[in-house]
């Protein structure tokens, strides 16, 4: 289904040329006059709003903003017209607007801050999509602590179990908290928690690893697995008991397979009617803990990622910076950071389109990834710009990383439907050094290097004080 654009204005003629140029790119246009909103907007299902304000007051666009949001929460809207203060601006960004573009602005800023919102507006849908399984998650979770508390003190380990189980935000939380509080619901010598496609597995207790219980468990897990995992034998809703000791849980929903509890307990008188009620219970506290922590983790993913390339976002760069720039103030260690912008990338967008650009783009990510250490903090700044941490990095090794990547975009074949090649200008600094006190001067340094880069004919490293 195409994207819906609703364009509201004054004048029907300053909408003769963009009606046209968006129905071009495949949008579906209509436009509305501002004194026909009360009635008509309502009724609308809008993607994207784009609306002239030249003529409407401060007072009267916020206010349609403000019932705009009641109506489409999820629309994206787009202001133009003359000039604003930065109250008013500011003002506009907290009520949801997306951008602002002045009179007169071009059609290809037009066209590109439609798709950078409706892009925008994708990744709002799957957040709320995230946030709303996590709600549900969390939901059941209460709900089954509810069901537990009718059981009474008989159940009260249990109970303590799935409350200790619904707690951690992650699944080695999870997983601790297994440990720590599930021999006293259910007893057991050694455990075993298989997730997922075998990729983390867990086996309890650590210690003793001699026995030969613990020796096959281990020898089985680097194997690929038990017989009964490979084979897929454990069905969602299944508690098997083999040889009277050894208990298998299955952690599986009619439409996901979370993984396999193995509890081994010879020690153990053999599981009761009791204690198989007992199962079931932590069976289902144990899997909504797993799916929350995993939910958590997307929605965490989302937050901090940056969409097109999956390398951390601004945000999250200027977190990790502020975190290792303290680390290295306080343990006086050293630290360094690149600023890498690809060479005349505006370029590439123009003759080749913004499809194949955003392919180059995750390439030149891949060649940064091999060309960094894995301690190293690789973000994407913005736009065609990326940053780099080097915790526990002089200046020397940092700018031999440096010289590595040139020389890798430099001798790398990028695929626009034709082999095409690129070059970077990076800025390159490092801590301690005089005149760096705070955060903001070490990125300031950085990207003034990244400036010298560029201005002295790009394709090459600069520092604060070295050419290179």
């Amino acid at each position: 289904m195409q994207p819906y654009i609703l364009l509201i204005h004054y004048d029907q003629s300053k909408t003769d040329t963009i009606i046209p140029c968006l129905m071009k790119e495949g949008y579906v246009v209509s436009s509305l006059r501002w004194n026909t909103l009360p009635e008509s907007v309502e009724k609308i299902i809008i993607d994207v709003v784009l609306a002239d304000i030249t003529e409407v007051s401060f007072h009267n666009t916020y206010r349609f903003l403000r019932r705009l949001r009641l109506t489409h929460p999820t629309a994206c809207v787009i202001l133009t017209g003359e000039a604003l203060e930065p109250e008013e601006t500011a003002a506009f960004l907290r009520a949801g607007v997306f951008d602002f573009l002045k009179n007169p602005f071009s059609l290809s800023r037009m066209k590109k801050t439609i798709r950078q919102g409706l892009k925008n507006r994708e990744r709002l849908f799957a957040i709320l999509q995230l946030s709303a399984h996590l709600e549900e998650a969390n939901q059941e979770l209460k709900e089954e602590r509810d069901r537990l508390k009718l059981w009474g003190n008989e159940l009260s380990r249990l109970n303590g179990l799935s409350q200790s189980l619904s707690e951690p935000l992650n699944v080695e939380g999870v997983i601790q908290s297994l440990e720590k509080n599930l021999n006293g619901v259910i007893p057991y010598d050694i455990g075993c928690l298989y997730l997922g496609d075998l990729s983390r597995v867990w086996i309890s207790p650590e210690h003793d690893s001699q026995s030969p219980s613990l020796k096959n468990l281990y020898s089985e897990a680097l194997g690929g697995g038990p017989t009964f995992f490979r084979s897929n034998r454990i069905q969602p809703d299944t508690v098997i008991l083999q040889e009277e000791n050894e208990i298998i849980l299955s952690l599986a929903s009619s439409t996901e397979k979370l993984g396999v509890l193995r509890l081994i307990r010879p020690s153990h008188k053999r599981v009761d009617d009791y204690q198989l009620q007992i199962l079931s219970m932590l069976r289902t506290s144990l899997i909504l803990a797993i799916r929350n922590a995993e939910t958590y983790r997307k929605v965490e993913d989302l937050a901090v990622k940056d969409g097109l390339t999956e390398v951390l976002n601004r945000r999250a760069f200027m977190d990790a910076l502020q975190r290792e720039f303290r680390r290295s103030n306080r343990h006086k260690i050293p630290l360094s950071m690149m600023l890498i912008d690809i060479d005349y990338f505006k370029k590439v967008n123009d003759i080749y389109g913004h499809l194949i650009g955003d392919k180059v783009l995750q390439e030149v990510v891949l060649i940064l990834k091999k060309g960094i250490r894995e301690i190293d903090v690789l973000a994407r700044y913005g736009g065609e710009e990326f940053a780099i941490i080097l915790p526990e990095t002089h200046l020397d090794q940092a700018l031999s990383a440096a010289r590595r990547i040139l020389k890798m975009v430099e001798d790398a074949d990028f695929n626009a439907g034709e082999p095409i090649h690129l070059t970077v200008s990076i800025g390159v600094s490092s801590c301690p050094a005089a005149g760096i006190q705070t955060q903001d001067q070490f990125f300031d340094r950085v990207d003034k290097a990244l400036y010298m880069a560029k201005q002295k004919g790009r394709n090459r490293i600069e520092t604060p004080a070295t050419v290179t």
